[in-house]
């Protein structure tokens, strides 16, 4: 069964009105999701702060009963760790969702492909974190366990 649908080409693409109208919307719903986990980061620093100086302000209040503050310095540094890595996810979802709509709009194809490489890019960092995040917990269970 072939459409008789009229079909353009990018760079050895074919797509019909149907897959531009599904590349659009998965661009526009990119831009979304990467807009909320950006607020979501933002929002997880603001917050981390505001606890770490709730906490400064309750050691300082039992410091006379000998009571001694800890390092907070590791957490300060997995808060870096996980903004810098929010805001990188951001730029690459942003990227491909940008790139992606102005490429359908204007039928530029290696428009198409840069945001086509920014999601790719995403789903690398994407599949690395987690590969860190497992062998984390492998390690975790290991010294549980042994």
């Amino acid at each position: 069964m072939e459409s008789n649908q009229p079909e353009s080409s990018l760079f050895e693409l074919q797509y019909d009105e149907e897959l531009k109208s599904s590349l659009q919307s998965s661009a526009k719903w990119a831009g979304l999701a990467a807009l909320v986990s950006f607020v979501s980061t933002v929002m997880g620093m603001v917050g981390f702060f505001i606890q770490r100086a709730k906490m400064q302000a309750l050691y300082r209040q039992y410091a006379e009963y000998g009571i001694s503050q800890p390092s907070m310095s590791s957490g300060m540094i997995s808060a870096l760790i996980s903004f810098v890595i929010g805001v990188v996810l951001f730029v690459f979802l942003m990227k491909f969702s940008r790139k992606t709509k102005s490429g359908l709009e204007s039928n530029e194809g290696y428009l198409l492909n840069e945001g086509f490489s920014g999601l790719a890019v995403y789903f690398r960092i994407i599949g690395i974190v987690l590969i860190i995040a497992i062998i984390f917990i492998l390690f975790a269970l290991m010294a549980l366990l042994g």
